[in-house]
């Protein structure tokens, strides 16, 4: 999501509002550790809060996608047209600073996502499970963003350590 908006906000407060992401993600954590924190102290395994978790990443995930296919509205064809981006640099004479820092941008956008993505693939614990996790990922990615995508599969995953440890 930062990446997007940094990339489609041509405002310099937009841009700037995202440097202090790091606070944001802080003060995130602390919510969520004070809530676990209160589940577990109930005699909770904390497990409703880790998907409580994330489902909020899901959905704030899926609306960041939705917010950033709405702001490209008819840019959107001409925009995905350029993914991926070319591994050539960019010529020095007729670049700019700003379109070599949008090539490096994409493209670490891309490593980041696919990462993500293929990690996602270890919660598989069959070939079965690996097509499925691989078909959802390719489904749920463009429709909801890959954070949600990733989400998705860690709720999955969540799930099933919680059955395996109630019996």
């Amino acid at each position: 999501l930062p990446s997007q908006l940094m990339l489609g906000a041509h405002h310099p407060i937009m841009t700037a509002a995202w440097q202090i992401f790091p606070i944001w993600v802080m003060l995130a954590r602390t919510l969520y550790l004070l809530a676990r924190q209160a589940v577990a102290g109930k005699g909770g395994n904390g497990y409703i809060a880790v998907q409580a978790t994330y489902l909020t990443t899901f959905a704030l995930s899926a609306y960041g996608n939705g917010l950033a296919i709405k702001l490209l509205g008819d840019n959107l064809l001409p925009f995905l047209a350029t993914l991926p981006p070319s591994i050539d640099p960019p010529a020095f004479e007729t670049s700019t600073l700003t379109a070599a820092a949008l090539q490096f941008l994409t493209w670490d956008m891309i490593m980041t996502v696919t990462g993500g993505l293929v990690a996602t693939l270890w919660v598989a614990k069959t070939p079965t499970e690996v097509a499925v996790i691989a078909l959802w990922n390719v489904l749920a990615t463009p429709l909801f963003g890959a954070g949600a995508a990733i989400s998705g599969v860690l709720m999955l995953r969540e799930r099933r350590m919680n059955k395996s440890n109630a019996h």
